[in-house]
């Protein structure tokens, strides 16, 4: 009995023993994961420390240009505008300024485009994308010219642009293509003309219809509209003649 008493007193010695080491490794256990959770913790407030940090004019210029090469032309404008109000004396604010224009012309926004292509050549007339913005301002009314039968206010804009570009930069890479388009706006004018003149016509206002197909030779003589024009006067001669010849001339000069 007495042996028995104290192998259980030596089983609980152990139990004892054991249960204090397992509290130990516990103990030391979890005082690991703290600390390794600590690190972590410092490791995950430096990395995005490390991301909140603001993007450089490259960084935003590169991320513009990248999305103007897909397409994304909304996205684009945003960093392009971002890059000139962050960093307005940065290198890449005046390239910014050309492509936010840009950004407009190829989303067709036309009539948004031109005052940005406008300002742009007036606040950096020396630099060497002047003369492509020329060419792109001239672009954006070529793409607003209407049809002979409507105002031709763009088709103007077209010709006195590309000949501002051509005068300013009389060996531009754009020459051949400049020239194609002035002599279609020209065409486009004569064409104009041509209409106003039959509308006269039509109405029996003979003075004026001679007038605009005239003006039209004068100005515009080497454009197809010129073969039409000289058609035309030959008929209003004719009517002119034959108002004449059964005395109605008198009534049709007195009401025009």
């Amino acid at each position: 009995m007495q042996s028995s008493g104290i192998l259980n007193a030596s089983k609980v010695k152990n139990a004892i023993c054991r249960s204090k080491m397992l509290k130990r490794s516990s103990g030391i256990f979890f005082l690991c994961l703290l600390l390794i959770s600590l690190g972590g913790c410092a490791s995950i407030s430096h990395w995005f420390k490390k991301q909140s940090s603001p993007p450089t004019a490259e960084v935003l210029y590169q991320q513009a240009m990248t999305d103007i090469r897909h397409g994304r032309y909304v996205l684009a404008q945003d960093l392009f505008k971002q890059i000139q109000d962050q960093f307005p004396f940065s290198p890449y604010a005046t390239l910014a300024s050309l492509y936010y224009a840009d950004c407009k012309f190829y989303d067709g926004d036309y009539e948004e485009a031109i005052p940005l292509y406008e300002e742009f050549i007036k606040l950096h007339p020396a630099n060497k994308f002047v003369q492509y913005a020329l060419f792109q301002e001239g672009s954006c009314y070529f793409n607003l010219m209407c049809p002979p039968d409507r105002d031709q206010t763009s088709t103007h804009k077209v010709i006195e642009i590309y000949e501002r570009l051509l005068n300013q930069f009389p060996n531009t890479p754009y020459k051949k293509e400049v020239l194609k388009r002035i002599a279609i706006a020209r065409e486009r004018l004569a064409e104009h003309e041509l209409v106003v003149a039959h509308w006269y016509y039509r109405t029996n206002q003979l003075p004026q219809a001679i007038y605009r197909c005239k003006y039209l030779m004068e100005h515009y003589p080497h454009t197809p509209a010129v073969k039409k024009a000289k058609v035309l006067l030959k008929k209003v001669a004719q009517r002119q003649a034959f108002l004449k010849k059964h005395k109605w001339y008198w009534w049709y000069n007195l009401f025009n």
